[in-house]
């Protein structure tokens, strides 16, 4: 994602991993196919899936991760308009989670069936202790370091809760948070987003 830019008139390349990993523009199906062959390269397996996001064509993945299938979507999880441009809404999601704006349009991916995602365990904010029915200052350290650890300037998380009530508490915390984080913390102007039509966050952390 932080490598490639999405560009429809790129040229020629913009459907391989010539253009992906050369030319570091692409489509979906370059993101898509530069996926399954670097997590093939991984042992990792990996199947393109072509059907419609918003009403429009697309190819997105799926991968298999301890014998359970995911739906993967590379390309709408790049968001230049995001702080670190990109976010995790659509990191290993079940099938019933991304049929919310995706739709399946083939009975088969890359000549196999379809399988069907239900694990949740590998999607990025159960995995990472990152989905919150309220607020916890131990919790949201932790969630913190996290996001520190992989070099981002904002934290991601799933509020299911009160958000507004969330912010309060994060915005009255902020020295605790500090403290058990080790993370640098803006003491004003704190930011918090919501990511349309998901309960994920985003809050600045440095």
């Amino acid at each position: 994602i932080k490598r490639v830019t999405y560009d429809l008139n790129a040229g020629a390349h913009i459907r391989s991993l010539y253009g992906t990993l050369v030319e570091g523009k692409a489509v979906c199906e370059g993101y898509a196919r530069t996926l399954q062959r670097l997590l093939y390269l991984a042992g990792i397996p990996c199947l393109i899936v072509r059907g419609t996001g918003n009403g429009e064509a697309h190819a997105w993945n799926m991968v298999q991760l301890e014998g359970q299938w995911y739906q993967v979507d590379a390309t709408w999880n790049d968001a230049p308009n995001f702080p670190d441009g990109l976010h995790y809404q659509y990191f290993n999601l079940t099938t019933a989670a991304i049929s919310a704006d995706h739709r399946i349009v083939q009975e088969a991916a890359d000549g196999y069936p379809v399988p069907t995602a239900t694990a949740t365990v590998q999607n990025y904010f159960v995995k990472n202790k990152l989905v919150w029915s309220a607020f916890d200052v131990d919790a949201v350290a932790a969630g913190i370091r996290t996001a520190r650890d992989s070099g981002l300037t904002h934290m991601f998380c799933r509020v299911t809760g009160d958000s507004n009530a969330f912010l309060r508490a994060y915005q009255s915390s902020l020295a605790a948070l500090k403290r058990k984080s080790g993370v640098s913390i803006p003491q004003s102007g704190v930011s918090i987003s919501t990511i349309p039509g998901s309960d994920v966050m985003l809050i600045a952390i440095q």
